[in-house]
């Protein structure tokens, strides 16, 4: 898995993490199973929420998240879900796993499956050790 890390220091810092705590989390989250072309990209940016995509015909994942929010957390997703983030990391973890759910998934029809996504991202980082909840619309 190739990993790259776009953010300043300072945002960085104010939410606790490093590039290298964040790589730890995707290793952590991915098992190191079948992701050896996968490449990761994760945003700090001064925006509201976050946001994810996975192109999986790319082999491309991008996580976006608001470079000045503070943990912890809790916010809703745009399916509906209210989630609670421990730290920061917690919050990557969850977001990962729902997306590497994508990234892993035979079904190109997506739309059927955030709901699916959800329950396995919010089961998947609680397995890995990372402190989420949420409660489903």
């Amino acid at each position: 898995m190739f990993v790259v890390v776009d953010a300043s220091p300072e945002a960085l810092e104010k939410l606790g993490t490093s590039d290298a705590a964040i790589g730890q989390v995707l290793k952590t989250v991915s098992g190191g199973k079948g992701v050896s072309r996968l490449v990761v990209i994760v945003r700090l940016l001064p925006v509201q929420g976050w946001r994810a995509e996975c192109y999986r015909q790319d082999g491309v994942i991008t996580m976006t998240f608001a470079a000045g929010e503070r943990y912890p957390m809790t916010a809703p997703d745009i399916y509906g879900w209210q989630w609670r983030f421990q730290t920061f990391q917690d919050h990557v973890a969850t977001i990962f796993s729902h997306e590497l759910f994508h990234y892993r998934q035979d079904a190109p029809d997506y739309s059927q499956s955030e709901q699916a996504g959800n329950v396995y991202a919010l089961a998947h980082a609680q397995q890995c050790g990372y402190s989420v909840q949420a409660k489903r619309p």
